[in-house]
């Protein structure tokens, strides 16, 4: 049976946990540390970008696996973000979150 994926919400107490998978997520390529130096603003995640943007988090088995955020208004929309853990790359999540990314952007929950 394939593993069920939960979505919901990001909230601002969620910006450090959500910042680590980033940077994993990242660092998960391979990147030269000076590139990953460099790239560390990008990749943190701030209580105000979450509450300024739509950040939905993935989760299996009550870990946190992976978020996207969703910018721009509707009919247009932003993918902002998009990082899973790197335990998780390759095993069909990432395909799961882009296709939930779709319907929310779609649906106008942006």
């Amino acid at each position: 049976m394939d593993p069920l994926l939960h979505f919901s919400p990001a909230c601002s107490g969620d910006a450090l946990l959500l910042s680590g998978i980033a940077r994993a997520s990242k660092a998960h390529w391979r990147y030269p540390a000076e590139w990953m130096e460099a790239w560390l603003p990008q990749l943190e995640i701030t209580g105000d970008f979450i509450t300024a943007h739509t950040v939905i988090t993935a989760q299996l088995g009550g870990q946190t696996i992976g978020f996207y955020a969703i910018g721009g208004e509707a009919p247009l929309a932003d993918l902002l973000h998009f990082w899973l853990l790197p335990d998780f790359i390759g095993r069909g999540m990432g395909k799961r979150m882009f296709q939930h990314a779709l319907a929310t952007a779609r649906a106008g929950e942006i």
